[in-house]
């Protein structure tokens, strides 16, 4: 359609309305052997929160914006979930349980530039929830972004249930109940790349009821607060590998594996300021094993 300029006073055309209704105007690459695109169909790679109401100022409740945009994703193929970075100050508050359902990619503008912030005293709560049917879906990512409990130690981070597929890359979990919890009988390829949790009321990593599922890989992460990473004796895993981790300032237990674990490396890691007795504990239940534990060059 070619261009034209309007001047007070003109009565736009039912085309020209059409159009607009459409959103027919094109949006170049510039990048050779590019084509055009119409903008809507640009913007709509990704959903932004806040095409669904998201504000992001720290005040508003954007629980329910947020969750529809979560709801909003159909079908068994990952979809991008935006949330836009705000003022240093601000983040995107909310009173209850985000629940995903259906694999996506969740991600920020950077763990210093967008945080979803947990406001309320219940730590049976989380503020992302994966609670999943074993077998239904996979691949889950989140990424650059902080998750945050606004009352230290009164709000739960993350939990993964029946999640295989997960990355998590530049994830910070700060002053959480516990950080990130992993439960279930279908868990299976995770792999967590720069993922801090930070002064965590009870554990920064907790495995509990886990009876299915392995290949668990910790790269160049942080876990502070009262005990940095545990499993439970209840819980069985194959393969956990610590590669350049930190376990940092951990009050109680840097390490507690009191479950079964076929496959344990740990590879340039390092524990750092421990108050508490023990700094690893390794004890498996009667019936079960920890088996193949290789540890290389760390300081503990």
């Amino acid at each position: 359609m070619a261009s034209t300029t309007f001047v007070t006073g003109t009565t736009i055309t039912s085309d020209w309305a059409n159009d607009v209704d459409a959103a027919v105007y094109q949006a170049s690459s510039g990048i050779s052997g590019s084509v055009d695109r119409t903008l809507l169909n640009k913007v709509a790679d990704s959903i932004s929160v806040k095409d669904f109401g998201a504000v992001g100022d720290g005040v508003t409740d954007d629980t329910a914006a947020i969750q529809a945009a979560f709801d909003s994703i159909t079908g068994n193929r990952p979809v991008a979930v935006y949330f836009p970075m705000n003022d240093s100050s601000k983040y995107y508050r909310i009173t209850s349980t985000l629940n995903v359902t259906k694999p996506c990619l969740i991600h920020g503008d950077g763990e210093y530039g967008t945080a979803i912030v947990g406001d309320w005293t219940n730590n049976a709560q989380y503020i992302l929830s994966f609670d999943l049917t074993a077998g239904t879906t996979y691949f889950y990512t989140i990424r650059d972004i902080t998750i945050y409990s606004k009352n230290a130690g009164a709000v739960r981070g993350l939990l993964l249930k029946n999640t295989p597929y997960v990355t998590l890359e530049n994830v910070y979990f700060v002053n959480c109940y516990n950080g990130i919890v992993v439960t279930g009988t279908n868990n299976f390829s995770h792999d967590y790349r720069r993922v801090v949790t930070y002064n965590s009321t009870v554990s920064g990593v907790r495995f509990t009821s886990f009876t299915g599922g392995g290949q668990f890989l910790y790269d160049a992460c942080t876990f502070a607060g009262d005990t940095g990473w545990v499993m439970e004796s209840d819980s069985t895993l194959d393969s956990a590998t610590f590669v350049n981790c930190n376990f940092e300032q951990c009050t109680t237990n840097s390490f507690v594996m009191n479950g079964t674990c076929r496959g344990l490396s740990f590879i340039g890691c390092r524990t750092e300021g421990l108050n508490g007795v023990n700094d690893f504990i390794i004890d498996p239940p009667v019936a079960g094993v920890v088996s193949g534990l290789s540890v290389i060059g760390c300081a503990f």
